[in-house]
């Protein structure tokens, strides 16, 4: 897909020649990572929709597979020129930048609330759940109505309606396309340990404490069979970056001043 059609935004100095890129979730969107960017002025950073996801195009064939994913990475570095650079994904951006890293080096890579394990449980409810939301909806009324009926949790409710707008014809249907997010969703359920076992650069893993995405055991494997530090955030579900983003800024930052401080030395 041509680099015209992503959404990508730049934060902080842009003059720095320290570099980080930050890569969302699924039905997430470069904007999720705003607060945490805000944190980091010493950096020139990007983060971009991911393609299907808020304003960047939909994939014109429809393949959303990994490897698809991981060259709009690839070309967005090379384009803005982003060499040794330090990859942050969230989530389907953690498998994302994971992908990148098992081919090319970075200067560093921060996985955050994913691993290499699948979890079958988290993605078939995750599928179930978007699938019972009856999209396309009539009016803004009746979206209105489902979700203050729905028994979903208020954050959720929040996050999802984001990802719904008005189209052309005054209905209110998914702003993602929801068959590659379903695609992503299944292809999520394979392993990736040969691939995570390629990586070489420096790597932090970053776990919610209460995440189902990763699972606890998934995460000490990580750890202890690979070059990888790891942080656990206490209180924190999936959405780790938002949900304690002062406890997920500290970590974030003690990992990138660790790598330029070794570059020093």
């Amino acid at each position: 897909m041509d680099i015209s059609k992503f959404h990508i935004k730049h934060y902080s100095d842009k003059n720095s020649k320290k570099k980080m890129i930050f890569v969302h979730g699924l039905l997430g969107a470069s904007n999720n990572w705003g607060p945490v960017a805000q944190e980091f002025q010493d950096f020139h950073i990007l983060a971009y929709d991911q393609r299907g996801h808020g304003r960047s195009a939909w994939s014109p064939d429809h393949d959303y597979s990994l490897q698809v994913l991981s060259k709009d990475l690839k070309q967005i570095i090379q384009t803005h020129a982003f060499s040794d650079v330090i990859l942050v994904g969230h989530s389907l951006g953690a498998r994302v930048v994971q992908n990148y890293a098992s081919q090319f080096q970075c200067k560093g890579l921060v996985l955050v609330d994913m691993g290499p394990e699948p979890e079958p449980q988290s993605s078939n409810q995750t599928t179930l759940m978007l699938k019972s939301i009856p999209t396309p909806f009539s009016s803004h009324k009746e979206m209105t109505e489902f979700f203050n009926n729905s028994l979903l949790e208020p954050s959720l409710k929040a996050f999802l309606r984001m990802n719904i707008k008005a189209n052309d014809q005054g209905q209110y249907d998914w702003r993602v396309d929801i068959q590659g997010a379903y695609d992503i969703l299944e292809e999520g359920l394979n392993s990736r340990w040969d691939e995570f076992k390629k990586i070489v650069s420096s790597c932090l893993v970053i776990r919610g404490e209460n995440s189902k995405h990763l699972a606890q055991a998934t995460y000490q494997k990580m750890i202890a069979e690979h070059f990888c530090s790891g942080e656990v955030i206490p209180g924190a579900g999936h959405w780790v970056h938002h949900e304690k983003k002062d406890e997920f800024t500290k970590a974030l930052r003690g990992f990138v001043d660790g790598l330029f401080l070794e570059s020093k030395l």
